[in-house]
């Protein structure tokens, strides 16, 4: 080989591996790079994901507000709501012909140790379909209740009398 040669092989072998290294170094740079790129992918997502979730629970917190209000509503608050209710129940007993008296008002305790009750206990009389309707009507009134006791009897005179133990739901105060 001569000398020309040589130093051309040289030259070719040094912009080799000049080349090779830089080709490593720019491959390096990239992996660094798409490492680096993939992470903020992963914490975009993550941010993108959790401010979808925050928008669902926005939209559905006001889409269900009116929901809430009236399921809010559907329990007394405190004793005191019992006291009108018991007005209302008297005055619609009286409306419809029923005698009707209340044998027991109290608060209780349910057997979870976590809700709390108003118990209230209707005795009432009259016709066997005022007795029945108004039974029916304590079943559907507009609060979270339950019928603890029920019974119906006919008396000697010929009325019916009905005995209920109602108990309504108590709003937990926060």
């Amino acid at each position: 080989m001569n000398h020309h040669t040589k130093k051309i092989f040289i030259v070719s072998l040094i912009l080799l591996i000049a080349s090779l290294g830089l080709c490593a170094l720019l491959m390096s740079h990239i992996h660094t790079k798409g490492t680096r790129l993939e992470e903020y992918t992963v914490a975009l997502a993550r941010k993108n994901a959790e401010e979808a979730a925050f928008i669902k629970v926005t939209r559905l917190v006001q889409e269900t507000a009116t929901e809430r209000d009236s399921i809010d509503q559907a329990f007394f608050t405190d004793e005191s709501e019992s006291v009108s209710f018991l007005g209302n129940i008297e005055g619609f007993a009286d409306s419809i012909g029923l005698t009707l008296s209340t044998d027991n008002l109290d608060k209780v305790t349910g057997n979870d140790n976590t809700s709390e009750y108003i118990t209230m206990t209707f005795i009432y009389s009259g016709e066997r379909q005022q007795v029945l309707n108004f039974t029916k009507y304590l079943e559907d009134i507009p609060y979270y209740s339950k019928i603890d006791h029920l019974t119906y009897n006919k008396t000697q005179n010929g009325l019916w009398e009905g005995t209920l133990t109602l108990l309504i739901g108590m709003k937990k105060s926060p």
